[in-house]
């Protein structure tokens, strides 16, 4: 299966993005992972609204900007200030030109929302953050997280083929990559 082929093939980028973003350690840590996160996933889906309709399967309902965009404000960033926050560059995003190349780039996004329920519980947990207050992007669909996931992999599975997979597959290791270059130059540029 395409799915299992992809968390096996993509397990060590995966790794080292987590690695490089982490668990939030302090409110500074989560603001500052969420910054980055909205420079990255903002620029990605204002890309992908060009390319796809608003009811494709990889759009309809799967936008994450207003999540981060309502915990930034929750944590005192206005419109103002997000748009004066780094963004990826074209170069700097994944390519996504054919739609197995963002199918490829839709798995790491939505791939995001698993992982997601786990850093919630870490933030309330370990930060004290509570609900509604700069955790809306990582509760993400809430309840429906798992049904999102496998309607995601019914659009994957729609388009497997030998030739769409190793597309697929190297969008995916793609888009973990450039991921992680963001959260690298994110880091080296704070450290200035």
């Amino acid at each position: 299966m395409l799915l299992e082929r992809l968390k096996r093939e993509t397990r060590a980028r995966h790794d080292r993005l987590e690695a490089l973003a982490g668990l939030p350690a302090s409110r500074a840590q989560h603001r500052a992972l969420l910054e980055g996160l909205y420079g990255f996933v903002s620029a990605w889906e204002e890309r992908l609204a060009k390319l796809l309709p608003a009811a494709d399967p990889l759009r309809a309902g799967r936008e994450k900007t207003p999540w981060l965009a309502k915990d930034l404000e929750c944590l005192g960033l206005d419109a103002e200030a997000r748009a004066a926050l780094p963004r990826c560059t074209e170069a700097q995003l994944p390519a996504g030109a054919t739609r197995a190349e963002l199918l490829g780039v839709c798995y790491v996004l939505e791939g995001s929302t698993l992982g997601g329920q786990f850093i919630t519980r870490h933030l309330r947990e370990r930060l004290g953050v509570p609900e509604g207050e700069g955790d809306r992007y990582f509760r993400s669909y809430e309840g429906d997280v798992g049904a999102r996931w496998r309607e995601f992999g019914v659009e994957l599975s729609r388009h497997s083929s030998p030739e769409n997979d190793e597309l697929i597959l190297r969008s995916a290791a793609e888009t973990f990559d450039k991921l992680a270059d963001w959260f690298v130059a994110r880091r080296e540029a704070r450290a200035v």
